[in-house]
């Protein structure tokens, strides 16, 4: 059997719970399969929030490219390519693009039936939780 990564996202009031939260949502949505590609293969969660932190708190260097289409007045898909320089972002484009970059790289660290990454998003004053890693499938 292989691996596929995953990525979750929970609120609750302790990252334990939210952990605790995901795995029964996943069970439930995809079955007690031991392979069943989820959250639930894991054996807990590695606190990473400081991970997360250090991604968001390093220096702004350089831009990020992405692709978007959307249809002109007359109906026609126009296809854009965009290129923005971190410096540019707002606060939220800037904290999606951290929270991207902590998911590969927890994808990129974590084996299937280990514990997953997981982190406090938003700040202290919020309980918004990702969980990331390599589940069983």
């Amino acid at each position: 059997m292989g691996a596929v990564d995953f990525t979750t996202y929970n609120q609750a009031e302790t990252m334990s719970k939210a952990y605790t939260n995901a795995v029964e949502d996943a069970e439930y949505d995809s079955g007690h399969d031991s392979y069943n590609g989820t959250i639930s293969t894991t054996s807990g969660f590695k606190d990473a929030t400081k991970d997360y932190v250090k991604l968001l708190e390093r220096k702004r260097e350089g831009s990020v490219k992405w692709r978007t289409n959307h249809r002109d007045d007359e109906g026609r898909l126009i296809f854009e390519e965009i290129d923005k320089h971190f410096n540019d972002m707002t606060e939220k484009e800037w904290q999606d693009k951290c929270v991207e970059d902590f998911k590969n790289k927890a994808h990129a660290s974590t084996y299937k039936w280990e514990q997953c990454w997981g982190a406090r998003i938003g700040g202290d004053t919020t309980n918004h939780y990702v969980f990331a890693g390599m589940a069983a499938c």
